[in-house]
């Protein structure tokens, strides 16, 4: 298996079109068969602090959930490894992923988690990979820059867990009462001090994320359709595919 799921993913999926694209869906849904089983992250009733950790480092004894990012610190095949050596700890994928292959991949990888950059998204676009991740068993870890994105991302129905990045990053939000039953991921290497009337979960995460590269608009709906309109009439049109 060592190597295979890296040969596999692909970095470019998001530009593919038409059968290529119905083609490399198949092959993450024939990895996913034999991936390892969904972790959940068993929390009680917020208030509550879960201690997190990179997988990659040595971990402390507190640790109670792992992160990593393929590309940055990890290997897609990493993932599965790491399943392995800590048979009980869940692990996120906290790279952002953009498209449904990339949730895909996510899932056939053996992560428990992914994340989404609100700020790159619109709200149909965001509901729809949420969805796509819970129809594998996969939340989402939606990471919020700005206030805009926090309001965005609380528009999401059924919305996975907040990830209060950059000017948001301090501990008075969570005491927002938009956030009251919610999951919220906090980066800081100093411990949070716990208080009780916080109304939110909070997952302290013990390391600095880089915040991801300048974002570019989306194209519009009707450039996307004309892509792939034309992409299937170059290859046989005739065919079943939808």
């Amino acid at each position: 298996m060592s190597g295979f799921l890296d040969h596999l993913f692909d970095p470019k999926s998001s530009g593919k079109l038409g059968r290529e694209k119905i083609r490399y869906r198949e092959n993450l849904r024939s990895l996913i068969h034999d991936a390892p089983a969904v972790r959940r992250l068993i929390t009680p009733e917020p208030p509550y602090i879960i201690h997190a950790h990179p997988a990659h480092v040595n971990l402390p004894m507190n640790t109670e959930l792992l992160i990593e990012r393929v590309g940055e610190t990890a290997s897609a095949d990493r993932f599965r490894e790491w399943k392995t050596i800590h048979s009980s700890l869940p692990i996120w994928r906290l790279d952002p992923v953009g498209t449904e292959e990339q949730v895909l991949e996510t899932r056939a990888m053996g992560a428990d988690a992914f994340a989404l950059d609100v700020g790159g998204q619109d709200l149909p676009m965001l509901q729809f990979l949420l969805e796509v991740g819970r129809d594998y068993g996969l939340p989402a870890v939606l990471s919020c820059q700005t206030p805009e994105d926090l309001a965005l991302a609380l528009k999401v129905q059924d919305g996975g867990i907040i990830w209060l990045r950059d000017e948001l990053a301090t501990e008075g939000l969570f005491d927002l009462e938009s956030l009251r039953g919610r999951q919220v991921l906090f980066e800081g290497l100093e411990p949070l001090t716990f208080d009780s009337n916080w109304v939110c979960g909070v997952v302290q995460l013990y390391a600095e994320i880089p915040l991801p590269p300048k974002r570019e608009p989306r194209p519009t709906p009707k450039n996307v359709e004309a892509e792939v309109d034309e992409d299937f009439i170059d290859d046989e049109p005739n065919g079943d595919e939808r």
